[in-house]
């Protein structure tokens, strides 16, 4: 067949499920039900108040809001701010690795998952660490022959950094054939020049959008994987570049007085040199609307407020530096929300309630950017041009872009190529059969087991702390 000649309408997925060998297409019903499949299994649950969790998550949908919903009335002011978050964005899923963030509950570091020491000489490039991430890859595929690798591809740039990397350095068709690509045709449409030059005949393809393969799946049957997970961190969140699009709308919600103080600040939102703090107003009007992730919710008055001087507090409490505008938006995902992008592939994209064999002994999950030098390059690279160049979203991610053309040559990727939510098209919560088990999952123990909201005594572990909640910042 001819991948030219085929058009969106005319476009079946299946067609890229196969293994690229044997011809065999994995969803069909033949070799489907071979797939293992953990059972679910409850956690030990949370049986003590002092219990603490690596990470919890609050996520507002029709299954948690009644019992939240319930309690919301008679909670502190921190909790309802709390839930008003989940209710705002969706989900509240913050656990700080480093600085002052207070939460509702105790909640450690995990040790695979600290942040590294600030180390402001830092100098490697960004081409240089991802080279050696790649390159640490190889030598894992050589040491382990047997080792196989699933790489999850989304099509966007975080992922294409991850697979070009190991095109780089998997320079015969015997190291090749270890790879893996789960994909979806998301993938395909977001990036089909790479797809049919680079994918397409050349690996086996396992297509995650169909519900059949889950993460543990995948686990189970002998791959490690691959994500790209934590790429956003190393640039900033997309809340910063929707914040730089609508500043103007925000500003004008300020009334008369409040355009004039900030009016003359739009040309300025993409200069290093201008301290966030002079945005506090127009900053507080957009966190409390929910920015782009708003939506139609009762909250608490003064949550915009709140949320800003949590990350006021944040910024001045952290060793590595915060001043501009996009550095108060970075911290977000690199600090607070880092333990979410490190965890959502087991805790939501998986079924396996124990986990700790993902991260000790063989190492069976590697999110590609969980890496020190990516981390202290993340930290020194505030305000260089290396994350983003003024404002425009064609110039977020920039050293990842010219990492991309420097292998593909695409002027179009390079300055055209967005961002978008791209992993969460490849692996939605929403179309697998046990989504209302998916949203339960309140946390990751200490243990490393997902603990479910209806596991023994988490509801009253929850409540506990709520109604004990009552540090603002």
């Amino acid at each position: 067949m001819d991948i030219n000649s085929l058009t969106f309408d005319k476009f079946n997925i299946s067609k890229y499920h196969t293994d690229a060998n044997k011809n065999i297409n994995f969803i069909s019903k033949e070799n489907r039900d071979p797939i293992p499949r953990s059972k679910k299994k409850l956690s030990d649950g949370l049986q003590s108040f002092d219990t603490p969790v690596f990470h919890h998550s609050l996520s507002w949908n029709d299954t948690t809001s009644k019992f939240y919903g319930a309690l919301y009335n008679d909670l502190p002011t921190a909790s309802k701010y709390y839930i008003d978050f989940a209710k705002i964005y969706t989900h509240s899923r913050f656990s700080p690795r480093h600085g002052h963030w207070t939460q509702p509950y105790p909640t450690p570091q995990m040790p695979e998952l600290a942040m590294p020491s600030y180390a402001p000489n830092f100098n490697k490039t960004w081409t240089e660490i991802t080279d050696n991430r790649a390159q640490w890859v190889k030598e894992l595929i050589i040491r382990e022959p047997n080792r196989k690798i699933a790489i999850y591809y989304s099509g966007g740039i975080d992922s294409l950094v991850v697979l070009i990397a190991l095109l780089k350095v998997l320079n015969t068709q015997e190291l090749r054939s270890k790879l893996t690509i789960c994909c979806s045709m998301e993938s395909v449409i977001e990036y089909p020049n790479f797809f049919r030059d680079e994918i397409y005949g050349k690996f086996n393809i396992i297509d995650l959008k169909m519900g059949v393969v889950r993460f543990n799946d995948l686990i189970a049957r002998g791959f490690t994987i691959i994500t790209a997970d934590l790429g956003d961190a190393m640039f900033g969140t997309e809340v910063s570049t929707q914040f730089y699009y609508t500043f103007r709308n925000h500003a004008e919600a300020l009334g008369f007085q409040g355009r004039k103080l900030v009016g003359d600040l739009l040309e300025d939102i993409g200069k290093a040199d201008s301290h966030y703090s002079v945005y506090k107003d127009v900053l507080i009007a957009y966190l409390g609307a929910g920015g782009v992730y708003s939506k139609d919710a009762n909250i608490t008055e003064g949550f915009g407020e709140w949320y800003y001087n949590k990350l006021d507090t944040l910024a001045k409490s952290s060793d590595y530096t915060v001043f501009s505008l996009h550095d108060f938006f970075w911290q977000i995902i690199f600090n607070v929300k880092w333990m979410h992008c490190s965890c959502r592939c087991f805790m939501y994209f998986g079924d396996s309630t124990n986990n700790r064999h993902l991260f000790q002994g063989e190492k069976l999950y590697i999110n590609w950017y969980q890496d020190d030098d990516y981390q202290r390059w993340s930290m020194v690279n505030n305000n260089t041009g290396q994350k983003i160049k003024g404002v425009t979203a064609a110039t977020y991610k920039w050293a990842a872009r010219e990492y991309i053309y420097d292998y593909t040559k695409d002027d179009w990727a390079l300055y055209f190529k967005l961002k978008i939510a791209s992993f969460q098209k490849i692996a939605h919560v929403m179309t697998y059969a046990h989504s209302l088990d998916v949203m339960e999952r309140f946390a990751v123990n200490t243990d490393y087991q997902i603990v479910r909201l209806t596991d023994p005594g988490v509801e009253d572990y929850i409540k506990h702390h709520l109604f004990n909640n009552n540090a603002l910042v």
